[in-house]
C-alpha cells in the first residue's frame, strides 16, 4: 500500500469517527437531519435504513430509528411530523428532562406556559419558532420536565399523539 492511500484510508477512518460521535439535537424544526415535514420514505433512503414500526392506523402512527434509540417520531400520512424524547437528547433550547420550571422559565422568558390537561400540578411549556410553524413542547409534573417533544404545529402539541 502507497503511503498516500494508506494517508487516505486514515483520513477517512477518521472522519467516520468523528461522524459517529456527532450529537443529534432536537430543534423545532428537525432531528438531527430528519426535517419534521419530510416524507418517511425520503428519511428512510437518507439514512439507508427501514424503521421500526408501531401502528394500526396508517394515517398516524410511530416509528423508531435504530440509530436514534429512545426517540419516536410521529408519522401521519407519510410525513414525519414530530419527534418525542424522555432522555436526555440535546435541545436547542438547553433544556434537559429533570430541568427544574423556575430555571426555565427564567431562561426562556417569553414560553409560553398551559395548564396540563391531566395532571393538576403539571404544564406544557411551548416554545415556538418565529413563524408559528413549529415547536418544542415540553411536559412539566411537580416543577419538573418529564418529556420533551418538537415538530411541526398541530401535531407537535397534540397531547395523546396518534389517536
Amino acid at each position: 500500500m502507497s503511503k498516500k492511500t494508506a494517508s487516505l484510508l486514515a483520513l477517512t477512518f477518521f472522519f467516520s469517527l468523528l461522524a459517529c460521535h456527532e450529537e443529534t439535537v432536537l430543534s423545532a424544526e428537525a432531528y438531527g437531519p430528519i426535517v419534521f415535514g419530510s416524507r418517511l420514505d425520503d428519511v428512510e433512503r437518507m439514512l439507508n435504513v427501514k424503521t421500526s414500526q408501531e401502528h394500526e392506523d396508517p394515517f398516524c402512527y410511530y416509528a423508531q430509528f435504530p440509530k436514534y434509540p429512545g426517540v419516536r417520531f410521529m408519522i401521519e400520512k407519510g410525513m414525519v411530523t414530530r419527534a418525542e424524547v424522555n432522555t436526555d437528547v440535546p435541545n436547542t433550547l438547553n433544556i434537559e428532562v429533570g430541568s427544574p420550571l423556575e430555571q426555565i422559565k427564567k431562561a426562556h422568558p417569553n414560553i409560553i406556559v398551559k395548564p396540563h390537561k391531566y395532571v393538576s400540578n403539571g404544564f406544557y411549556l411551548v416554545s415556538k419558532t418565529v413563524n408559528g410553524k413549529n415547536a418544542i413542547v415540553m411536559e412539566v409534573v411537580d416543577d419538573k420536565v418529564t418529556y420533551i417533544r418538537a415538530g411541526i404545529e398541530p401535531s407537535v402539541e397534540y397531547v395523546e399523539g396518534c389517536l
